[in-house]
């Protein structure tokens, strides 16, 4: 198999890269983004939706270390069918969307060598899919509430197939990344590039 460009470089002597530092970093980032960043953004588009539909509406926006940033907001004036599943939905898919662009700047990056990039934006990634994640599996929420506008209540089943199928299709791709960034390296510290590989 063709190694990746870092590992080319790794074996040349011409970069050297701090796993640890890099995941620890990247750890950080992505506390951040799940617990604040995520919520918050979230939370912004609900309002940003009532206020261009100059909707008034009431909100309560709080942090708390357990749970991070978690808000209520409740419309006032009355909201019709299509602009509350707009304002409910696209908090979710807004974050859902956001993860699906790194994900896709991980691979993209993974697959040009420029591993400080790829690994970042893998920590981006999980930090906003872990957001939205969680109203698949919930009771109640933004979806649950969509699901009840539509008069789907009773295919609730549905949502946790949808989160557990994309909980699968992350961690899949999660394990190939590390296969490719992480274990890879250490087959090139253990033996010398040959000619072939290059081929």
């Amino acid at each position: 198999m063709r190694p990746n460009a870092h590992m080319e470089n790794l074996a040349s002597g011409e970069e050297e890269v701090d796993y640890l530092r890099l995941n620890a970093v990247g750890f950080v980032v992505l506390i951040i983004i799940s617990i604040l960043v995520a919520p918050l953004l979230h939370e912004m588009l609900h309002m940003f939706v009532l206020d261009a539909t100059e909707t008034k509406y009431r909100s309560e926006i709080v942090f708390s270390a357990a749970s991070g940033i978690h808000g209520k907001i409740t419309p006032i004036t009355e909201l019709g069918v299509g602009d509350s599943l707009i304002m409910l939905g696209v908090g979710v898919f807004s974050n859902l969307v956001l993860s699906a662009v790194f994900f896709a700047g991980s691979w993209i990056t993974r697959h040009r060598g420029m591993t400080h990039e790829s690994i970042l934006s893998t920590y981006l990634a999980i930090g906003f899919f872990y957001n939205p994640l969680m109203y698949f599996f919930a009771g109640s929420g933004d979806l649950v509430n969509m699901m009840t506008l539509l008069d789907l209540e009773g295919y609730g089943y549905v949502l946790p197939i949808m989160g557990l199928s994309m909980l699968i299709f992350v961690l899949l791709y999660l394990h190939d990344h590390a296969k490719n960034v992480l274990w890879g390296q250490e087959d090139v510290e253990r033996r010398p590039l040959l000619t072939a590989d290059f081929i």
